[in-house]
């Protein structure tokens, strides 16, 4: 998993110049798709932990997110995007309300990556404007939220700077939510554009709060990271993230 994530590191964020995107994003799936078959055949009487599933998705979510590869994601990946980002929270869910993962802030900045990430999709009514007109579509899509939203409310509770990036992220939630419940109401789509350079955070040590929590390797670099506790507001939020700034439209 690390040298996989290294490799992504390095052909998306750490390339020099990306002459052809396309043939990058196609070589970096064909070797999440191999790592994950030969984690499946190597599994041991049929099983496979959730966590290699979330790392799955996880690279899928970077992969497909907005990057350097492509300062928006093309319409037709929309759905692709969505489903990766939501499994890997669904499976943060299970493994958090289980006390399987460690509460540190490296598993806390993966899920705000991947809650940003799925409500993007959402707010780009995932790559078609009419599912903003289906019942159901929306319906779902509040649903996801909300679920995102309570995970977010209970990993990490009280350590400092979480709180300014839940606030930051229940503001670009509900101006989304307002295209759900109100489907008439459309705004420009957002702008997205490339993510900076430093993403803002700060080595410190891996921290684990009380209880029997597995720690698990994500396949990031060693260490964790702190967020900023200072004054934070919704863009700075997503440049921390590296996701720059989603500014218009929300």
């Amino acid at each position: 998993m690390r040298r996989l994530h290294g490799v992504m590191l390095d052909k998306i964020h750490l390339a020099p110049e990306i002459i052809d995107p396309e043939a990058v994003l196609i070589d970096l799936r064909n070797r999440i798709d191999d790592w994950w078959t030969d984690t499946l055949s190597s599994a041991t009487n049929g099983f496979q932990h959730p966590i290699l599933e979330l790392n799955y998705n996880l690279f899928l979510t970077n992969l497909y997110r907005p990057s350097r590869l492509f300062a928006q994601t093309p319409p037709l990946r929309m759905p692709l995007l969505r489903s990766a980002s939501y499994r890997a929270i669904s499976l943060y869910r299970t493994l958090h309300s289980r006390r399987r993962i460690a509460q540190s802030y490296i598993h806390l900045y993966n899920i705000v990556v991947l809650a940003v990430s799925m409500l993007y999709t959402v707010g780009e009514a995932e790559g078609d404007i009419r599912n903003f007109d289906i019942g159901s579509w929306r319906a779902k899509a509040l649903g996801d939220i909300e679920a995102t939203q309570t995970l977010l409310s209970t990993f990490c509770t009280g350590w400092p700077g979480v709180n300014r990036f839940r606030q930051a992220f229940a503001a670009l939630a509900a101006n989304v939510k307002v295209k759900l419940i109100r489907p008439g109401v459309t705004n420009d789509p957002p702008d997205w554009a490339l993510p900076l350079p430093d993403n803002g955070f700060t080595n410190v040590p891996d921290v684990q709060q009380g209880g029997e929590v597995a720690q698990m390797d994500m396949g990031m670099p060693t260490g964790d990271f702190m967020f900023d506790s200072g004054s934070i507001d919704v863009e700075a939020f997503l440049s921390s993230m590296g996701l720059s700034e989603w500014t218009s439209g929300v």
